[in-house]
């Protein structure tokens, strides 16, 4: 399996960097080796993987740098993935407050991947207010990415994910609106 070759290989590379003592190299193999765990599903294993990753960019980068805002993102999903809703709440609203107060002109996509991953823990998390709130933050990262002229994957996500809401919300007309523009966008 090419994801198990992956896992096997980022281990080996983890540990030959840790080895130098090469920070830089370190992280980024966390980061990948924490996607490939997400890949395969095993959560728990990716959350701590990417909160390592996250130390290690922090002390490289700084706290607040735009380099962390992809590590919160992807610790955000591991933390939704394993029901740990308050936790995967504050590693996205953190990436937000990150992009929002610094980049987000000067970085739109990673903005926009920021009110997406957003979006998901307030559906996780559920209730009136949060899906009403994650409807806006769908729509902003659509319009930045569509801004963009990009065919960004989380594109068509973000339109089911809308209607998604509005199906829990009781709007079946919109839920199918959006569901239709993600068809014709795929179709595209």
């Amino acid at each position: 399996d090419r994801l198990e070759e992956a896992l096997t290989a980022q281990k080996c590379q983890l540990e030959i960097f840790r080895a130098l003592n090469d920070e830089r190299e370190t992280a980024a193999v966390l980061n990948n080796l924490g996607m490939t765990l997400m890949d395969m599903e095993k959560y728990q294993e990716a959350r701590v993987a990417l909160q390592e990753c996250l130390v290690l960019n922090e002390s490289l980068q700084g706290v607040d740098s735009k380099n962390v805002v992809p590590t919160l993102d992807n610790l955000s999903d591991a933390q939704r993935n394993l029901g740990q809703l308050n936790e995967a709440r504050a590693s996205a609203e953190r990436a937000l407050r990150i992009m929002e107060a610094r980049y987000k002109e000067q970085e739109p996509t990673l903005y926009s991947t920021a009110l997406f991953r957003n979006g998901e823990v307030l559906m996780a998390i559920g209730g009136a207010e949060n899906l009403n709130r994650a409807i806006e933050l769908y729509q902003r990262s659509i319009a930045i990415l569509k801004n963009q002229h990009e065919r960004h994957p989380n594109l068509p996500q973000a339109y089911e994910n809308l209607a998604v809401i509005y199906d829990k919300l009781g709007n079946a007309d919109a839920a199918e609106e959006y569901r239709q523009q993600k068809i014709r966008l795929e179709d595209g």
